[in-house]
């Protein structure tokens, strides 16, 4: 058993809606096959600018609540599995 998640990242800029749609498809059917628990972090290049979101930040939430209700078929995230299961 691992003691601590495998960690997966990628970085976004400037992806189109559907590049982050791609992903973030990926990361929920990883998750939903995934015998361990796993972490995946999006880093996004310019996501933030002075404290204010950037346009492709928004984007890619967007992209995730739409992701999220087209997995669980009501847009509320699955309970977290405690690790190691």
């Amino acid at each position: 058993m691992l003691l601590t998640p495998p960690i997966r990242a990628r970085v976004q800029y400037r992806e189109e809606p559907e590049e982050m749609r791609q992903l973030l498809r990926s990361i929920l059917e990883l998750d939903a096959d995934a015998a361990e628990m796993y972490e995946s972090h999006i880093i996004m290049d310019g996501g933030i600018q002075n404290g204010v979101l950037g346009k492709f930040a928004i984007q890619l939430i967007m992209c995730l609540r739409d992701e999220v209700k087209r997995v669980t078929g009501n847009g509320e995230a699955r309970p977290q599995r405690p690790r190691g299961r």
